[in-house]
């Protein structure tokens, strides 16, 4: 599954860079999230995964990342 720890720790790590960030507590299915991310007019998502995370940006090619890079990507 996905490691919550991780990710919470990138939520800590994004919002004192002053990045809005916001994870999925309710347990939807990753069209769910994403549905979810769009309605909240999210500019970014980050689908994580066991080995690496995927940043994905409309009208962009997503990007596969490793975990340690999550953040600095995003802050960029």
């Amino acid at each position: 599954g996905v490691p919550r720890p991780l990710v919470a720790s990138w939520l800590a790590a994004l919002r004192r860079a002053g990045i809005a960030a916001e994870t999925d507590y309710a347990a939807r299915s990753i069209k769910g999230q994403l549905t979810q991310a769009r309605r909240l007019g999210a500019a970014r998502t980050v689908v994580v995964g066991t080995e690496s995370a995927t940043l994905r940006t409309p009208g962009e090619a997503d990007r596969t990342v490793a975990h340690d890079d999550v953040v600095s990507r995003l802050s960029r």
